[in-house]
């Protein structure tokens, strides 16, 4: 009777070598320029998206504070609108966010300029949202928009503060 006999060293190590396989140098560098590539597509994407996202939030605030500003009007008895964000949330149409003189929300600072009734003249408002100068991975806007008491449209300009002779958002 023969028996065969292997040295232990001889078995584990084919044994070790055929269960335990690792990824090469050149593997791994191709991973990491595939990642550097999708990161490289993905953060302008990503800024445009959340810019567009706080453009939209920015539109949406101008014209609800507008029509915060014309409640609040009517029940003064239409003699004057509110005269800063803390009136607004003090008669509970906005949130604690834009308590501040020039609130930063959503990317943009908002600026409310109120002014009263003057003998024939009406009392009225402005408001402007401008965006917020952030860094490098803050996403920001160029546009800057404007809306007022004697109109619902919201107006916008991509060179400094709009104002109502700036176009229309959407013409």
């Amino acid at each position: 009777m023969y028996i065969a006999h292997t040295s232990p060293s001889t078995s584990s190590s084919r044994h070790h070598k055929s269960t335990e396989r690792g990824f090469s140098l050149i593997e791994l560098m191709i991973v990491i320029s595939i990642m550097g590539i999708l990161i490289a597509i993905g953060i302008p994407a990503y800024k445009n998206i959340t810019i567009a996202a706080n453009e939209a939030a920015a539109i949406k605030t101008l014209k609800t504070i507008s029509t915060d500003q014309r409640v609040y009007f009517n029940r003064k008895n239409r003699t004057a609108y509110a005269g800063s964000f803390k009136d607004l949330i003090a008669a509970g149409a906005l949130d604690g966010r834009f308590d501040a003189d020039t609130p930063g929300v959503d990317g943009f600072t908002f600026t409310l300029k109120a002014t009263p009734k003057t003998g024939n003249q009406p009392p009225t408002f402005t408001l402007n949202a401008d965006p917020i100068e952030g860094g490098a991975l803050t996403p920001t806007s160029d546009n800057h928009y404007y809306i007022d008491s004697g109109s619902d449209s919201v107006h916008v300009s991509q060179s400094g503060a709009a104002t109502p002779a700036d176009p229309v958002v959407g013409q």
